[in-house]
């Protein structure tokens, strides 16, 4: 949510819409709460910096630089978000072209959910690391989640980052430097990360156990009500955000820095325009953040966008996983569900509130992340210029407040029989382009991910069953070029196949699936790799048809197109789990 903790529950919630945020001195506390201050030196919680001028704050200096590599800093910085880089990584394939603010967006596109454990009638989003982990979303506030992802990804890829605020009308600075006030000294006793906590990035590999810091994992987010039970026990207790930290985190410090960071940075803070800035309705992307305000001070929701399936130009579909307070799981939401946070009038719309504060002007709306940039010394949080005509600028209330009107039509929920239309049109399109490049598994995944939804269009709004909109819609090449598993599949690594290719594999499994003999059906053979060898790419057996029907010169060998490493451990391709009925069904 909004500001951090002195109390927890109701009493919170009321003290903390008259704070001040200024003071140092603690409220208080349980013997966990001093002792947690005592291990971070700081607490909160922190005003909004001031206003930030008619440029809405793009120019204006910042950190220096110089302060990336003391013994504050809690991750090098090796990238900056405007870099376009070749490796393949969360999501993104090799030479994507993609920068990372974009690869961003990509990562939190791909995350797949989860019934959340203490009820599976509600979902949650499943974390992706580099590290080949895949874990169950954190227990989080609202904020909190959208801060985790950001900083998290950030630490990763050793990108800058850093979130803004005042303390006593002077600015200080939490990010990859450490905790720091404007002066870059460190803010009253917080941690020399480098020299305190250890980074075990560069030493470890995936042989080796997964390191961990015990102090790291014995703690929790100041306040409580973090527990990740899924995690066993800790010294006999529920384990909490700490232990969660430890085991994605090698760089321990980190885990450290995310303890104090969501623990006195909120929703209050991305209202800033310091730290976010508005974008226009139709530019949304995953990664941003619906902010609800409905007073000037006090508390907010904090919606973070995860996902945005663009239906067609004008039109798209949005999930959202909000963690609340007392904290809880991400709840995942899409749809109809998700859409309704964009048509609240708290989320910058027309009105005002019962203080007669307009709405527009209370920092409410989508919102996306500032990247920090160094020039001449000097970071800046400001935006790249991909993004110049999607901000808004924050005093520009008019069009701030305009977004509400437009969501209503941007996120107009599709009539059934649209719904139905729009998925056999995606069909229709990844067969095409399945027709130039047959080995395409990314085709072959949005292929299976529209009839998904045609099967689920037809049975809730046409009592049309699955199988039988299989037998009205599915096509002998949908059975032919069957999804495969990425990363078991050496085909999709195969960026080269081409159309010839495409109607001789088509042709042998025309003349396959018929056994003229007795009149029965086979099952058609999948375009993928059998029997892989050093001798044998795992394709002659439709490289031997195409020399048999005199096309032999148009079969083009199988290349590692794209990072393959499948390709060295794999003979057989697998294919995955198959939601259709067989082929030799369809006819019945």
């Amino acid at each position: 949510m909004l500001t951090k903790r002195y109390f927890p529950g109701l009493l919170f919630a009321l003290f903390c819409v008259c704070l001040s945020g200024c003071s140092d001195e603690a409220e208080t506390q349980t013997p966990e709460q001093s002792e947690w201050i005592e291990a971070y030196g700081a607490q909160g919680p922190f005003e909004q910096v001031q206003s930030t001028g008619k440029a809405d704050g793009l120019g204006r200096p910042g950190p220096e630089a110089s302060w990336d590599n003391d013994d504050y800093q809690v991750w090098p910085v090796s990238r900056q978000w405007q870099d376009i880089s070749d490796e393949a990584g969360l999501g993104w394939s090799e030479n994507s072209g993609l920068n990372w603010n974009e690869k961003y967006a990509v990562w939190l596109n791909g995350l797949e959910t989860a019934p959340q454990p203490d009820n599976d009638s509600k979902k949650t989003f499943l974390l992706t690391t580099p590290h080949g982990k895949t874990i169950l979303a954190p227990v989080l506030e609202c904020a909190e989640v959208a801060i985790f992802l950001r900083a998290t990804f950030a630490s990763w890829y050793q990108l800058p980052f850093f979130l803004e605020a005042s303390d006593q009308g002077k600015r200080i600075y939490l990010g990859h430097f450490g905790f720091r006030r404007h002066d870059g000294t460190a803010f009253t006793r917080t941690p020399r990360f480098r020299t305190r906590y250890t980074d075990y990035t560069s030493s470890w590999n995936t042989d080796a156990n997964w390191p961990t810091d015990g102090k790291l994992r014995s703690r929790g987010l100041y306040g409580g009500g973090d527990e990740v039970e899924f995690l066993g026990l800790i010294n006999g207790k529920p384990a909490r955000a700490g232990a969660y930290f430890d085991e994605i985190y090698l760089n321990k410090r980190v885990g450290h820095f995310m303890l104090l960071a969501l623990s006195w940075f909120g929703s209050m803070h991305l209202a800033d325009g310091a730290n976010m800035f508005h974008v226009k309705a139709n530019a949304i992307e995953a990664g941003d953040v619906l902010l609800l305000r409905w007073q000037r001070r006090g508390i907010g929701h904090t919606v973070p966008v995860m996902r945005v399936n663009r239906l067609e130009e004008n039109r798209f579909e949005v999930a959202v996983a909000t963690g609340s307070m007392p904290r809880r799981f991400p709840k995942w939401e899409e749809g109809a569900a998700a859409g309704r946070y964009f048509r609240k009038k708290d989320a910058g719309g027309v009105g005002e509130n019962a203080d007669g504060d307009a709405y527009a002007k209370l920092g409410g709306g989508l919102r996306r992340w500032r990247v920090a940039i160094a020039e001449d010394g000097l970071y800046r949080n400001t935006f790249l210029s991909s993004d110049a005509d999607n901000w808004i600028n924050s005093s520009n209330y008019e069009a701030v407040s305009d977004r509400m009107a437009q969501f209503e039509d941007l996120l107009k929920e599709l009539s059934p029989e649209e719904k139905q239309a729009l998925a056999l049109d995606l069909i229709k399109a990844a067969r095409e382009h399945l027709s130039q490049y047959p080995a395409s598994c990314a085709a072959r995944t949005r292929r299976e991910d529209a009839f998904r939804q045609l099967y689920q269009v037809n049975e809730t709004s046409f009592e049309i069953s699955p199988k039988e909109t299989d037998r009205l819609h599915r096509r002998l090449e949908d059975y032919v070029f069957a999804e495969l598993m990425y990363g078991e599949s050496k085909t999709c690594c195969w960026n080269s196949s081409t159309s010839a290719m495409y109607d001789i594999v088509m042709a042998y499994n025309e003349q396959h699936v018929l056994n003229s003999d007795n009149n029965t059906c086979n099952e058609p053979l999948v375009f993928m790799a059998r029997d892989a060898s050093s001798q044998n790419d795992g394709y002659a057996l439709f490289r031997d048809y195409a020399e048999s029907i005199g096309r032999g010169t148009e079969w083009v060998s199988w290349s590692e197109d794209e990072a393959c490493p499948q390709a060295e451990t794999v003979s057989n391709d697998t294919e995955a789990d198959h939601l259709a009925i067989p082929y030799c069904d369809l006819s019945e």
